[in-house]
C-alpha cells in the first residue's frame, strides 16, 4: 500500500509484480522507453489446482511438481506467449503465492488459532527462473529448493499469543 501511495503522489505507474515472474518482465516495467508497455492481469483457476494439490499432500503424497495438474503450466507459460515484444507485461496471480497457509483440523481450531504450516508452493514460471529463483551462479532452482515449508512456527499458536 505504501508503494502505491508513494506512486500516486509521484504520478507514475503502479504495478505490483509477484517475485516468481520473470527478470525480463521487470526491465520491461522499468526500462525508460517513449511508450512505456502496457500491464494485463491474467486471471486463472487457482484454488482448485491448489486444493487438489493439498489433498494429496495431506493424503501422504510428497510435494513435487508433478502432483500440479496440466493446466498449471499452460497458466504458467502465457507470459511469455504475451510478451514477446516489449510492449506488453503479464501479471500473474500466482506469482505472489499467498494461497499457501494450510488449514487447520478442524472447526475450532481454526476459529483459536493461526497455522504456521505452508503448502506447496506454486510451480515456478519462467522455467525456473524468476526474480528470487536464480542461484548464485546463474542456474535456476528446482522445485524441492523453493518451498521453504518450514519457514515459519513449527506448531499453531493461539491468536490470543499473538
Amino acid at each position: 500500500m505504501a508503494a502505491e501511495a508513494l506512486a500516486d503522489f509521484l504520478g507514475a505507474r503502479f504495478t505490483a509484480l509477484g517475485i516468481k515472474h520473470g527478470f525480463e518482465s521487470l526491465v520491461s516495467l522499468v526500462a525508460p522507453v517513449a511508450n512505456p508497455p502496457k500491464t494485463i492481469y491474467i486471471s486463472h483457476p487457482i484454488s482448485a489446482y491448489r486444493r487438489l494439490v493439498n489433498a494429496a499432500v495431506a493424503g501422504g503424497a510428497e510435494a513435487n511438481e508433478g502432483l500440479w495438474e496440466a493446466g498449471v503450466a499452460e497458466c504458467n507459460a502465457l507470459p511469455g506467449l504475451i510478451e514477446t515484444d516489449g510492449s506488453l507485461v503479464a501479471v500473474m496471480p500466482t506469482a505472489i503465492d499467498e494461497l499457501r497457509f494450510q488449514s487447520l483440523a478442524n472447526d475450532a481450531e481454526r476459529l483459536t488459532q493461526r497455522s504456521p504450516y505452508l503448502g506447496p508452493r506454486w510451480p515456478l514460471m519462467s522455467g525456473g527462473v524468476g526474480l528470487i529463483s536464480v542461484l548464485p551462479d546463474g542456474s535456476p532452482l528446482d522445485y524441492a529448493s523453493v518451498q521453504h515449508r518450514d519457514l515459519l512456527l513449527q506448531e499453531p499458536s493461539a491468536i490470543a499469543d499473538q
